[in-house]
């Protein structure tokens, strides 16, 4: 028997209709009442799909506002790579979203996103992949090859003052935020014989720089403040307070790497938040921890990025690219057969990554040495 036109899609759209349907109701009567909402551009939103909506990212309100205000019901693109906090999950599990494994070749996300455009299907998607470096990110090429292949524009849609806006709505602040909506960008069209990487990079780009342009000079400056960043990495290991040299086979080699890793908050938060690991001592090593509660902290990352199977190899070269990724993983381990050593040779040690990073608004470098919380996503 010949399948019906809706049976040919694993993804009917729109789907969970009542239930998404409530949570667009619920937002619009109570979003206005925790906060200051500004929506600019509302004329720019397209009537009908299919269209793929994109859009700045630094804090879990923004997919919030994107499904409360568009005129039709989205489907969402989410990441499952990695456990998402209680509440974030209660709200996933609520609306569902169509689950990308971030690092993974996902053809079945990108087929049942294609299935929602090919139903005229409003596609929501936040190219910068993720909220560990906000403004720096490359943009992710999936939205390219998704406007490419189903021939969808592209609607740009800036955030402004996301940043803290949840933690000041539960502290019953109203926070100010717009949403900005630009205009539909034309589908992407390549002629045939190009390279589609590079024609799908330039596209990523270019549309991300879209929505970057609809903030306020000041807030777009803010975010593409940062100039230049480098690190290093100072160990010093002794015994009685007398300083030792490192055994050259014991010592790092990829210095610079882990130093970034030590320096992203955000990345450190999902070892211990999101994956409940006990890896305290080394998101405080300001605080001189211990080097046996170092070396736990530290074997604990290696031991789930090294897991093929109830782990996650791809944490890290999905954030920073597969060069740096692996190159932070060798850090971590090379310190892990570091600190191994110390604790079985009775010695302390002192990890110090250090942060040179010049900010254009300031005309100044600086240096960071403590490595900070990551706070501002709520």
């Amino acid at each position: 028997m010949a399948r019906t036109e809706d049976e040919k899609f694993t993804v009917k759209y729109p789907r969970n209709r009542l239930r998404r349907g409530l949570v667009r109701f619920i937002g619009r009567l109570v979003l206005p009442m925790a906060a200051r909402i500004r929506i600019v551009g509302k004329e720019n939103m397209p009537a009908k799909g299919p269209v793929i909506l994109i859009g700045n990212h630094v804090a879990v309100i923004e997919p919030v506002l994107m499904a409360v205000y568009s005129p039709e019901q989205l489907e969402f693109l989410g990441s499952v790579d990695v456990p998402h906090e209680p509440s974030t999950q209660a709200a996933i599990d609520l609306y569902q979203m169509i689950p990308v494994f971030r690092g993974k070749p996902e053809r079945k996300a990108l087929k049942q996103s294609m299935e929602v455009l090919a139903q005229g299907g409003f596609l929501a998607i936040f190219p910068e992949g993720g909220l560990w470096s906000p403004g720096q990110m490359q943009a992710k090429t999936g939205v390219a090859f998704l406007s490419h292949r189903a021939q969808a524009p592209v609607l740009p849609i800036a955030f402004q003052g996301a940043d803290g806006a949840l933690n000041a709505i539960l502290q019953f602040k109203r926070p100010s935020i717009t949403m900005t909506i630009g205009k539909p960008i034309p589908p992407l069209t390549a002629a045939q014989g190009v390279d589609l990487k590079v024609e799908y990079e330039t596209f990523a780009s270019m549309v991300m720089d879209q929505v970057f342009s609809l903030l306020p000079e000041a807030e777009a400056a803010r975010l593409h403040d940062l100039q230049y960043e480098c690190f290093s990495l100072e160990i010093i290991v002794d015994r009685d307070g007398i300083r030792l040299d490192i055994p050259p086979l014991m010592d790092i080699e990829h210095r610079q790497a882990l130093a970034m890793l030590l320096h992203r908050p955000m990345i450190l938060k999902i070892f211990k938040v999101n994956l409940k690991l006990p890896v305290d001592a080394i998101q405080q090593l300001h605080l001189k921890p211990s080097t046996v509660a170092l070396r736990l902290a530290v074997g604990e990352m290696v031991k789930y990025m090294k897991d093929e199977e109830n782990g996650n190899p791809y944490l890290l070269t999905y954030r920073f690219g597969i060069q740096t990724g692996k190159e932070m993983l060798q850090g971590l381990e090379e310190l892990y057969k570091l600190l191994d050593w110390c604790v079985n040779e009775d010695l302390e040690i002192m990890v110090q990554p250090i942060r040179r990073f010049f900010l254009q608004s300031l005309q100044k470098e600086f240096i960071q040495v403590e490595q900070g919380d990551f706070n501002h996503w709520r």
